[in-house]
């Protein structure tokens, strides 16, 4: 099958100057995107309603519509699109605040240094390609779903998740912005580039796990079913280590591991499971209360997964759709694209596994995995 060709982002330059939009070409020329120039806010706008562009580099002080309020205007937008100052050594502080007020996701000092200009410019146009990718993988799963004669209240799940999916990566993205801006400059501490290297790995890591996330919907969806290498593995280690992760994750949650001294081996794919309880541990910590307890133990037949978490019990009319994608949209949210426990399921279910759940009537949830030797 031909592979399909990478997207070319468009990129727009907003400047009442021809001489600095010339300026900024030649140094954005060799990403080897699409350059539009804006002369004025304006004609930015006029720009922004007739096509898609990765992100926008604006000049801060123009004639008529200034840089601070066309960004405003754009912010009103429900598609996410990213907005770069352009501004120079002069402007004071109470200015670039005001400019990330009015929705700016980074400034770019005068006089232009082409290497961080382009690194900022990259990041961005590299998350509107994996939007373009993830976008062009939903669509084939919506044709997909037509040909099926999927139901009216999936089609709309499906609008909310891509609305999600857009405001959840808005987060990482500006942690990730922020933190190259430190480590683009030259007086930092060791301490501090140590700080914002580590707030670029987890961002990244995040955004990762959601396009994971995704991918492993679309697969499961298109019907080829979520892939697994099964090998003996004990699953007592792998607890072990999920619990550990997410300990590290979360030091302020109690996080707990409860196992027997069984035989807790048995066939399977060790990522898949690991996954598995990261995904069930991590609804635990997002919708319960501590401690979060998770214990393993033995059958003849299976190695029992069980998670339990302290709370108020989820409402009876969700618990039947707990394990459908987005079915957690409907339950207080605040975090995560909605498709763990779909995922979770489904790899389960490629093992020969079963998982469900109890809820109620006592303040406490518990979902049990039973995995086949």
């Amino acid at each position: 099958m031909r592979e399909p060709e990478t997207p070319t982002a468009s990129i727009l330059i907003v400047d009442d100057e021809p001489a600095n939009l010339m300026a900024m070409q030649a140094v954005l020329e060799p990403l080897g995107q699409r350059l539009v120039w804006a002369q004025s806010g304006e004609e930015a706008l006029r720009h922004i309603l007739q096509e898609d562009y990765a992100v926008v580099l604006m000049d801060v002080k123009m004639p008529g519509m200034d840089g601070f309020e066309a960004a405003r205007l754009i912010r009103q937008r429900p598609q996410v699109l990213p907005v770069l100052f352009v501004t120079a050594f002069a402007d004071t502080a109470e200015e670039m605040i005001r400019g990330y007020e009015a929705g700016a996701v980074d400034y770019i000092v005068k006089p232009l240094r082409p290497q961080i200009v382009q690194n900022k410019v990259s990041m961005f146009v590299e998350l509107w390609r994996a939007r373009e990718q993830l976008r062009l993988s939903l669509q084939r799963v919506e044709e997909r779903d037509r040909h099926l004669a999927e139901n009216q209240r999936e089609s709309e799940a499906r609008e909310r998740f891509i609305s999600i999916l857009g405001h959840d990566l808005r987060t990482p993205l500006s942690v990730i912005s922020m933190a190259a801006s430190v480590l683009s400059e030259n007086d930092i501490s060791p301490e501090q580039r140590e700080r914002a290297s580590a707030r670029i790995r987890r961002s990244t890591e995040r955004m990762s796990r959601m396009i994971r996330d995704v991918l492993d919907f679309a697969r499961g969806r298109l019907g080829g079913g979520i892939p697994i290498a099964p090998r003996d593995c004990d699953l007592g280690v792998l607890c072990q280590q999920s619990v550990d992760e997410l300990r590290g994750a979360h030091p302020d949650r109690d996080v707990q591991l409860l196992q027997t001294g069984e035989d807790l081996r048995a066939r399977a794919d060790g990522d898949r499971a690991i996954q598995v309880i990261a995904n069930l541990v991590g609804n635990a910590l997002q919708h319960g209360q501590d401690p979060v307890r998770v214990t393993a133990r033995a059958e003849p037949a299976a190695v029992v997964i069980e998670v339990e978490n302290r709370g108020p019990p989820i409402p009876p009319e969700l618990v039947s759709r707990l394990f459908e994608p987005f079915g957690k949209k409907e339950r207080t949210r605040t975090s995560g694209l909605g498709l763990g426990l779909y995922i979770a399921n489904g790899i389960v279910r490629a093992h020969g596994g079963v998982l469900q759940v109890r809820s109620g009537p006592e303040p406490q949830t518990t979902f049990t995995v039973r995995w086949p030797r």
